[in-house]
């Protein structure tokens, strides 16, 4: 289940109504047999980014940016792509279903 792609061109359209900030989509595969280039492909992302000028990042080869807090249990180090810290985010996370169970209450973010 992903995000449809007329439904960030949507978003992207209603900022461009006030501002001309740059603007990218950026994602990664949670998937290492992926490659998100192939992906934004087939998802319709690379059609997406051509036809409103916005450019896709892969999150997946992105510069990283090492942070540590040794006050955090989980996790008290770990790198981040350094882009996601120079931009504002706009998260467009989808509800997901579970086969299990008829609502997980959750979302993919």
């Amino acid at each position: 289940v992903t995000t449809p792609p007329e439904c960030c061109e949507a978003i992207i359209s209603y900022i461009r109504s006030f501002s001309d900030i740059p603007i990218v989509i950026a994602e990664g595969t949670g998937d290492a047999s992926l490659e998100t280039k192939d992906v934004f492909q087939s998802l319709g992302y690379q059609e997406l980014s051509q036809k409103i000028g916005v450019p896709l990042i892969d999150l997946n080869h992105a510069k990283l940016t090492y942070l540590k807090d040794n006050t955090r249990k989980v996790f008290p180090e770990m790198y981040l792509p350094e882009c996601v810290f120079e931009h504002y985010l706009i998260s467009v996370p989808v509800l997901k279903a579970h086969s299990l169970s008829k609502l997980t209450g959750t979302l993919k973010i």
